[in-house]
């Protein structure tokens, strides 16, 4: 029992390991990301996700300070709304992110029923 713990833990940590040298090539891709939207026309889009994302945060952390339980019930629907704009208002208008248009050529393929692109 002993050896199959250290088993999944040591699977565990390779795990971790293969994504955290992923996440330290992420920055530049940011940053990059991060230029193009200030240096555009899209800070609009920029106050307005940080505003929605930002307001359930803090409304969640004040929540203490009221009675009863519609205020985690308000920060529910914000992060609805958060999601659903950072979905399909920011993500497409800031970096690009469309969630609908992109098919990995593997399924697009099976819909298809060909094989590596040939019919």
């Amino acid at each position: 029992l002993y050896s199959r713990g250290l088993e999944c833990l040591d699977s565990i940590l390779v795990f971790f390991q293969h994504y955290w040298t992923e996440l330290f090539k992420a920055p530049a891709r940011a940053q990059v990301a991060a230029r193009d939207c200030l240096e555009s026309n899209k800070k609009t889009f920029l106050v307005l996700h940080g505003v929605l994302g930002g307001l359930p945060l803090i409304l969640f952390i004040i929540r203490g300070l009221f009675q009863g339980n519609w205020l985690f019930y308000v920060c529910v629907i914000l992060e609805a709304c958060n999601f659903w704009t950072v979905k399909n208002v920011t993500g497409p208008k800031l970096v690009r992110l469309y969630w609908l248009l992109y098919e990995p050529p593997a399924l697009r393929d099976k819909r298809r029923g060909t094989k590596g692109g040939k019919r």
